[in-house]
């Protein structure tokens, strides 16, 4: 553990009882998305959500609409697990 980090929990007065590495590396991830998202589904995306916001929608609102699936079928594929 880095001495900063160190510095943040002492600050807090908490104590480390264990530490455990994380599932899987931020890369891993990347891939994960790649697998399930084309560069066209990247393209299409952007597209409809630049037209939503510049209409005035929220970006909220857009975003939602992704992960829809009563809106999309396929809000699956959008749908990110951390």
């Amino acid at each position: 553990m880095s001495p900063m980090r160190l510095k943040l929990i002492r600050k807090q007065n908490l104590v480390v009882i264990s530490i455990k590495p994380v599932g899987q590396s931020p890369l891993e991830f990347l891939k994960k998305i790649n697998e399930r998202i084309t560069t066209s589904d990247i393209v299409v995306f952007t597209r409809q959500l630049s037209i939503m916001v510049n209409a005035g929608l929220p970006i909220t609102d857009a975003l939602n609409y992704y992960s829809d699936p009563n809106q999309r079928p396929d809000a699956k594929k959008w749908r990110l697990k951390y």
